[in-house]
C-alpha cells in the first residue's frame, strides 16, 4: 500500500503535474502542425511513454490509502481503495486520459497514418488537466 501522504506518493504527483504541463504544450502542438511538414517521431514516442506514466499513476491510485470523510481515518483496506476510486469521477477522467486514440484508431483501420478529423480526438487527453485539481488539493491538505 502507498500512503496518501508518503514521501514517495507526493514526489510522484508533483512528476505529474509536470507531465500534464507539458502534455498541455505537446497535444495541441501536435494537432495543430501536419504530420507531412514535421517529423514527430520523437515527439509521439514521448507522448506513448507519458501515457504509459499516466497508467503507472492510474495503477498506484488503486493502491494508494485515502481518508474517510466521514471518521477521519485512513483507509487501507484493498477493496475500498479500489471501490472508493473506481466508484468515483477521477478513475473515468484517468482512464479517458490514457487511452490512445490515434493508436486505437491506426490498429482498427490498418494504416500508420490517421486522419487529422480523428487526430482531433487526441484532444481529449487534455483532460489531464482535471488532475491537476485534484492533485493540488490533495497536496494542500498533506
Amino acid at each position: 500500500m502507498i500512503s496518501h501522504s508518503s514521501k514517495f506518493k507526493i514526489r510522484w504527483d508533483l512528476f505529474i503535474i509536470l507531465l500534464v504541463l507539458y502534455s498541455c504544450i505537446h497535444i495541441p502542438f501536435e494537432i495543430a502542425f501536419d504530420n507531412d511538414r514535421f517529423n514527430f517521431e520523437r515527439a509521439k514516442i514521448v507522448g506513448y511513454i507519458i501515457d504509459c506514466f499516466f497508467l503507472v499513476d492510474l495503477l498506484f491510485n488503486f493502491r494508494t490509502t485515502y481518508i474517510n470523510l466521514k471518521t477521519g481515518q485512513e483507509v487501507y483496506e484493498p477493496k475500498k481503495i479500489v471501490l472508493n476510486y473506481v466508484l468515483h469521477w477521477r478513475f473515468w477522467v484517468d482512464l479517458l486520459a490514457i487511452l490512445p486514440f490515434e493508436l486505437i484508431y491506426n490498429l482498427i483501420s490498418g494504416s500508420k497514418k490517421s486522419s487529422f478529423s480523428f487526430r482531433v480526438f487526441d484532444v481529449m487527453k487534455l483532460i489531464r488537466l482535471l488532475r491537476l485539481g485534484r492533485i493540488i488539493t490533495y497536496l494542500k491538505f498533506k
